[in-house]
């Protein structure tokens, strides 16, 4: 059940100052040394080549807060500024109930300047937490601190600020206490745990109950004819227009959409990730039929994309094999997890992934609207479906 009964009026301007110093930072190549030194063994897109690939996004960009204290640099936040298509958010905002249609309609109509939504870490991996501190004594503060001063600082009309669990862990229940709405229905991120004990397919399959090792079997005998090839950045570019049709279904299905990782996106976070990162692409009959993007950063693998022929899907079990390779890739990667996303929960429950809630939090900078998305939120609902338990 949604935990949001009221709506909260505080405006952004109410975040208490947690930083004696806050900077905000557009341009990667402007970004101290002591970012580095800070987000050492964080989550990849605190890392340059990373936030310059993410650069290329159209209607999105990257953008970094810095909080000092002092010389010290205290936190750092990696924000992503990205232009509301209303329009075309998703099965979510098309299919929501009325307040939540409402209130997204609203944003075009609410202040001046086109909408943007500022959300705090990866615009295209919901897994990615996008803030990290020094240990502070209140994290949650010095988030909502830096995510109001980014929301001053740009140019353009942010409507609405989002933040996720990821980002603060434990902490994450003090953005209440900033102002933010909770949102508790938000569909949970599916996790893979890879047991350090398997050391190929055969042992991923022999962790299994007969029933679901069976299905991968079949699955995998479907999959028979399919050929596979890791694309270079410059065949990515190549094969742009195949991508996008391939890519098209999915994002119609898919419940939000907020920004769409077109061809050159991919190609430049392929030349700056090198082998951690893998466009596959699979043929039938040498014909494209999907795709997969994955990427890696030592301990986990983020499945991050899918797209894929539906007409062929069911006969040749296109999906399945494509989540099969992402845990035969993490497997032989010796990575610690499959991060799969929010999206087609129970297929990936069939291959062991589990369900791992992930509330987020939401704010408008201006109290009346702001009120108004409490409604909305209050209305949301929660998708039910039927997790699976494919391990012994």
């Amino acid at each position: 059940m949604n935990q949001l009964a009221l709506p909260r009026l505080c405006p952004l301007s109410c975040a208490a100052p947690a930083a004696a110093r806050t900077e905000v930072v557009e341009a990667v190549d402007q970004l101290p040394h002591a970012w580095d030194e800070l987000t050492a063994g964080a989550h990849r897109i605190f890392q340059r080549p990373t936030l310059a690939a993410m650069a290329a996004l159209p209607g999105a960009r990257p953008v970094c807060a810095l909080s000092w204290d002092g010389p010290v640099l205290q936190a750092a936040a990696v924000f992503h500024l990205v232009r509301l298509d209303v329009g075309n958010l998703g099965h979510t905002a098309a299919t929501a109930a009325w307040p939540v249609r409402a209130a997204l309609a609203g944003l075009d109509l609410i202040g001046l300047g086109a909408p943007h939504l500022l959300l705090c870490g990866n615009v295209l991996h919901s897994d990615a937490p996008g803030f990290v501190h020094r240990g502070a004594e209140a994290p949650a503060a010095l988030l909502a601190d830096l995510a109001a001063t980014v929301a001053r600082t740009v140019p353009e009309a942010v409507h609405m600020v989002v933040c996720t669990a990821a980002d603060l862990g434990a902490d994450a229940a003090a953005m209440v206490d900033q102002g933010y709405h909770r949102v508790t229905t938000a569909q949970p991120t599916m996790r893979l745990a890879l047991d350090p004990a398997w050391r190929g397919w055969d042992d991923y399959l022999g962790a299994m109950r007969a029933k679901y090792r069976q299905r991968a079997r079949s699955a995998r005998k479907k999959g028979q004819a399919l050929e596979r090839q890791v694309l270079t950045a410059d065949e990515i570019i190549d094969h742009e227009a195949i991508l996008d049709e391939l890519l098209a279904p999915v994002l119609d299905r898919a419940e939000v959409v907020l920004a769409v990782p077109r061809a050159p996106v991919l190609a430049a976070m392929q030349r700056a990730l090198g082998p951690d990162m893998v466009l596959r692409l699979y043929r039938l009959d040498g014909a494209p039929v999907a795709f997969s993007v994955g990427i890696c950063d030592g301990t986990a693998l983020d499945a991050m994309l899918v797209g894929l022929d539906d007409d062929r899907n069911r006969d040749h079990k296109l999906y399945q094999n494509i989540l099969y390779d992402y845990v035969e890739d993490g497997i032989a990667r010796g990575v610690r997890t499959v991060a799969m996303g929010r999206c087609a929960l129970e297929i990936k429950s069939t291959v062991g992934a589990t369900p791992h809630p992930m509330d987020v939090f939401v704010r408008h900078p201006r109290p009346l609207p702001h009120a108004l998305f409490g409604l909305a939120v209050a209305s949301l609902q929660a998708e039910d479906w039927t997790p699976r338990s494919p391990f012994k």
